[in-house]
């Protein structure tokens, strides 16, 4: 990385080595690290283009872990609508449009609040139509009943 940093593996491990450090704080529930962490990862690396990429890779690894506070899902909606807000045109900040949207399913499911999900999902399916990370999205829903 410090050899290397014009070559593409020195570019891949600028971010990557951040990225593999956050997963594993987020991962053992850390959240309050690892929130920090993003934080300065996104003033250090503000100008790298495959930043979105990377937030978008943790707001997801926030989602999925149980180690985790329920507050971990206002934390990915969080990086979700930065990443929609300084990458709209791309293939992440359109990802992040609609996994936003599945968040309040989520929390409706695990905090046992779930009798509205199926409406609401039938809605969300409804209303984005055609949207090639539809079928994530559900599938998604799915596993938080499991």
């Amino acid at each position: 990385m410090r050899d290397y940093p014009n070559t593409e593996y020195g570019s891949e491990a600028v971010l990557g080595v951040p990225r593999t450090k956050i997963s594993a704080l987020i991962d053992t529930g850390e959240e309050d690290k690892a929130q920090g962490e993003i934080t300065k990862l996104i003033v250090e690396q503000a100008s790298n283009s495959d930043l979105g990429d990377t937030l978008y890779f943790l707001a997801r690894r926030f989602e999925r872990a149980k180690k985790c506070s329920i507050n971990r899902y206002s934390k990915a909606m969080a990086i979700y609508r930065h990443v929609i807000n300084n990458w709209p045109g791309s293939r992440d900040g359109s990802r992040a449009r609609l996994d936003i949207l599945k968040v309040p399913l989520l929390i409706a499911i695990e905090t046992g609040n779930d009798s509205s999900v199926i409406s609401e999902l039938d809605q969300l399916i409804a209303d984005n139509r055609g949207v090639s990370h539809m079928g994530h999205v559900i599938s998604r829903i799915a596993e938080q009943y499991f």
